[in-house]
């Protein structure tokens, strides 16, 4: 267990936009993560499987992972940067796009910039969230109802493999604090 100096300390809380209901995760992060790692974190957090290209977004900064085969002009290297660069007060807001082609936007909220010293088994450290997310590849938010609506088709002749392809990888989706704070675990270790 580790002792934390609250001033260090953001609570962030990442809702998929536009989910119903809402998907969500609330973190306890350093302020200083860099936003690289803040992705992986997210990716764990959320049952994500980094198969695709992110970028973060406030106003016209905007970072996120550089290619050499996909160079975005309006893209910085997100490799080092802190989180702090983009929110620094309580009751900001910055964007996090995840996939560009599925476009799953999410809002990340700074809920406390500044929290009591505590101790914490690991940081960072998921402490509350809701929902299974959405199975990735699935069309973003659009596709993925549609799906959801399609295998409640009697009718519909693939109703059982969309169940199962919808299905095949829901532990990982699924809102588990245990199994995600496992994950962040076995990322830092």
């Amino acid at each position: 267990m580790s002792e934390f100096s609250g001033k260090d300390l953001y609570q962030i809380k990442i809702t998929l936009i536009d989910s119903k209901p809402l998907i969500w995760r609330r973190l306890i992060v350093l302020k200083t993560i860099p936003l690289d790692e803040l992705h992986m974190v997210i990716q764990l957090a959320m049952g994500w499987t980094n198969d695709h290209l992110y970028s973060f977004e406030k106003g016209d900064l905007r970072y996120g992972m550089i290619m050499d085969d996909f160079k975005e002009t309006y893209l910085q290297d997100s490799t080092g940067v802190p989180l702090s660069k983009l929110l620094r007060k309580k009751g900001e807001k910055m964007v996090y796009l995840y996939d560009f082609g599925d476009n799953w936007d999410h809002c990340i909220l700074l809920e406390e910039s500044s929290l009591p010293d505590q101790e914490l088994l690991q940081l960072p450290i998921c402490i509350k969230g809701a929902e299974a997310c959405p199975s990735e590849d699935s069309g973003g938010l659009w596709g993925y109802y549609q799906k959801l609506k399609d295998i409640q088709d009697v009718d519909n002749p693939e109703r059982e493999e969309l169940h199962e392809w919808l299905m095949c990888d829901i532990a990982e989706r699924a809102y588990d604090l245990k199994t995600i704070n496992q994950r962040l675990i076995n990322f830092y270790s």
